[in-house]
């Protein structure tokens, strides 16, 4: 995967930084100087810019795929402990408080922490006010909760009575931080995109934009070189694919 993020920023950064490479290249033709230096200009400028953009797109790239696959974690983390024996969560979660220098003792279904007894929610929908109601009439102020997330109503009710909540991200990062993530997951495989879904994402509307520069640079670079066929050709299907993708282009519901 580490591969692939460096090929597409390299990909992309070689084309970027291709097209003022090859405009500069025809406008020193253009000034008559000679075919050699003209190239040798062009290709110094070609490395500078496709060097500085590569590191910028790297970055990037890599910090998306990273955050996508941490949310994919993350859901999967919490799909185990929804469907996960309440033993085995108390447990996994006791050993991940304990590796981060918390004192967590089991008490009842829950461990109690800070003064508090925190009891393992999680559900496979926001946790509803009427299941907090609930928990509240039978803890009490002393009430807390580990959770994937919260109802709006659930957050409003605590928010009223003080409830302590340990949501989704913060239980992943603490798992993750300590090293103490289950393995293997239940129903844990991160999911892998079919060749559909890939389609949708290359067609995606928010695609237009890069399909629109595109086609537009080449086909202002075909008005400076010797044989401007393709360039007109390609930077015009570019055009015409950047509207076709913005009016039926999908959206974007494949992204994490």
């Amino acid at each position: 995967m580490i591969m692939k993020v460096r090929f597409s920023a390299m990909a992309d950064a070689i084309f970027y930084a291709a097209c003022p490479s090859l405009l500069l290249f025809c406008i020193l033709r253009y000034e008559r100087v000679p075919v050699a230096a003209s190239a040798a200009i062009a290709a110094l400028v070609l490395l500078g810019i496709a060097a500085a953009l590569y590191l910028i797109l790297e970055h990037r790239k890599g910090n998306r795929l990273n955050s996508r696959r941490e949310e994919e974690e993350m859901q999967a983390l919490m799909l185990h402990f929804t469907l996960e024996q309440p033993a085995r969560v108390r447990e996994q979660l006791q050993h991940a408080l304990q590796a981060a220098g918390k004192e967590a003792q089991e008490e009842g279904e829950g461990l109690r922490m800070d003064g508090k007894l925190y009891l393992p929610a999680f559900s496979l929908d926001p946790l509803s006010a009427d299941s907090l109601a609930a928990h509240l009439r039978a803890y009490g102020q002393e009430l807390a909760l580990f959770c994937n997330t919260l109802s709006p109503q659930a957050e409003t009710l605590c928010r009223r009575f003080s409830v302590t909540v340990m949501r989704g991200t913060e239980i992943y990062r603490l798992l993750k931080d300590t090293e103490n993530i289950p393995a293997p997951l239940l129903c844990g495989e991160l999911p892998t995109r079919s060749r559909r879904e890939r389609l949708h994402i290359a067609l995606s509307r928010k695609n237009a934009r890069p399909f629109f520069i595109s086609g537009f640079l080449l086909l202002i670079m075909s008005l400076f070189v010797l044989y401007p066929v393709y360039y007109l050709w390609t930077g015009g299907i570019l055009l015409v694919l950047s509207v076709v993708i913005r009016i039926f282009g999908a959206k974007d519901k494949y992204y994490a």
